[in-house]
């Protein structure tokens, strides 16, 4: 079995709801619709 260690846990933890909070930001700067977000996001699900 792998275990995560619990630091990088945590960070990851913690870094996920700032990268959600930056992405509503960036859609809004540039006047992204909601087709156009669903785009971008499925883009980057792939990575």
């Amino acid at each position: 079995m792998y275990l995560i260690p619990l630091r990088f846990f945590q960070k990851m933890c913690s870094v996920k709801p700032l990268e959600k909070e930056i992405d509503q930001f960036v859609y809004k700067l540039y006047d992204l619709t909601p087709e156009e977000i669903k785009i971008v996001e499925g883009f980057n699900e792939g990575k």
